[in-house]
C-alpha cells in the first residue's frame, strides 16, 4: 500500500534540482561558481528549449568539445547537462526522459567513476522518475539502477551523509513496510551528519508512521524546517504533523499551543491555508470538538469537516 501524497512529501515539487542544491552539493570557491555560471549561459542558449527528440540525440563528445573552454571538469560538464536537461522534460517524468538523462550519467561515469556528486545526480534522477512510474517493469528496471549507483557509492565512501538518506528514501518510499529499514538509514545519515536537515525530518516521518508518538514528537522539535523556505505545503504539513504527535503523546497543553498558532498562522494567511490541509487537525475535531472551539468554525468554513 503505497503511502498518501501528503503524508510521503511529494506535492507540488516544483525546481526539484534547485531544492536539492544538486548543481552545486560541494561548497565551491567563486572561480568555480562563476565556471558554473558561464556553463550554464551556454546550456541555457544551446539547450533550453529544445524538443524532446533533440534532447534525445545530443552528442556527449560534441557537448564536452564546444564547451572544453570552460574549465570545469568533462565529468562535472556532463552532470550539469544531464540536470539541465531533466529540468527541460521534468513535467512528464516518463520512463524515456529517464533513458534520455541517464545515458548522460553513464558516459560522465566512464570518464570520473569514482565521482561521489555523479553518483548522487544520477542516483537522485533514477529516485525521482521511479517514485512517480506507475508501470511495474519500468520501476523495476529504474530501482536495479538507483541501488546500483547508490552501492557503488558506498563503496567509494560510507560517510556521504546524502547518499545514505537516498538509501532511506528507497525504502521509506517502496512500501509501509520497509519504515523501520528507512528508520536505520536515516539514523545512520544522522551519525554522519547530526543536522543532515531531510533526514532530520524523514526520521520524524518515520516515527509518526511507526506511531511512536512520543519519539516523533521529539523528532519533529528538532528539525528546522526553515530549511524547506519556499516549499510553503511541506511546511504547512509539517507544523501540522508536529501538533498531532504532541497530541498523540497525550501532551495537550503543548498540542494546544501548536495547534493554536497553526490556527492563527492560517488566519492571518490565506495563501498558507491553500497550502495546508488540516487532516490531522479534522481528525481530532472530530473524536473532541471542544479541544480547540474556535478550529471548528474554522474547519466547516474550509469544507474540511
Amino acid at each position: 500500500m503505497s503511502r498518501s501524497d501528503v503524508l510521503r512529501g511529494v506535492c507540488k515539487q516544483l525546481n526539484r534540482a534547485q531544492l536539492r542544491n544538486r548543481c552545486n552539493r560541494n561548497k565551491t570557491n567563486i572561480d568555480d561558481k562563476e565556471k558554473q555560471n558561464t556553463l550554464y549561459d551556454w546550456l541555457n542558449e544551446n539547450i533550453r528549449d529544445k524538443d524532446t527528440a533533440y534532447l534525445a540525440r545530443v552528442n556527449t563528445k560534441e557537448f564536452l568539445y564546444h564547451t572544453s573552454q570552460i574549465y570545469l571538469l568533462p565529468s562535472e560538464r556532463l552532470r550539469q547537462l544531464a540536470i539541465f536537461i531533466e529540468n527541460e522534460i521534468c513535467s512528464t517524468r516518463e520512463f524515456s526522459d529517464w533513458l534520455i538523462i541517464d545515458r548522460i550519467y553513464q558516459k560522465a561515469l566512464k570518464i570520473s567513476a569514482k565521482d561521489m556528486d555523479l553518483h548522487h545526480s544520477r542516483a537522485l534522477t533514477g529516485y525521482w522518475h521511479w517514485e512517480l512510474n506507475n508501470d511495474e517493469k519500468e520501476r523495476q528496471r529504474i530501482c536495479r539502477v538507483v541501488w546500483k549507483t547508490l552501492d557503488a557509492a558506498t563503496a567509494i565512501s560510507k560517510s556521504d551523509a546524502d547518499i545514505v538518506y537516498l538509501k532511506g528514501h528507497m525504502c521509506y518510499f517502496k512500501k509501509q513496510s520497509e519504515t523501520q529499514q528507512a528508520l536505520k538509514y536515516y539514523n545512520q545519515a544522522l551519525s554522519i551528519d547530526p543536522q543532515h536537515p531531510f533526514s532530520l525530518l524523514y526520521r520524524a516521518h518515520c516515527l509518526h508512521d511507526l506511531e511512536l508518538w512520543k519519539e516523533a514528537a521529539i523528532a519533529y522539535s528538532n528539525v528546522n524546517i526553515s530549511f524547506c523556505d519556499g516549499q510553503v505545503w511541506r511546511q504547512e504539513i509539517f507544523y501540522e504533523q508536529k501538533a498531532y504527535c504532541y497530541y498523540k503523546a497525550g501532551d495537550k497543553e503543548t498540542a494546544y499551543t501548536l495547534f493554536s498558532k497553526l490556527l492563527q498562522r492560517w488566519q492571518n494567511n490565506p495563501y498558507f491555508v491553500q497550502q495546508a490541509y488540516g487532516m490531522h487537525l479534522v481528525e481530532i475535531l472530530k473524536n473532541n470538538k471542544n479541544f480547540l472551539p474556535q478550529a471548528y468554525s474554522f474547519v466547516e468554513q474550509q469544507g474540511w469537516i
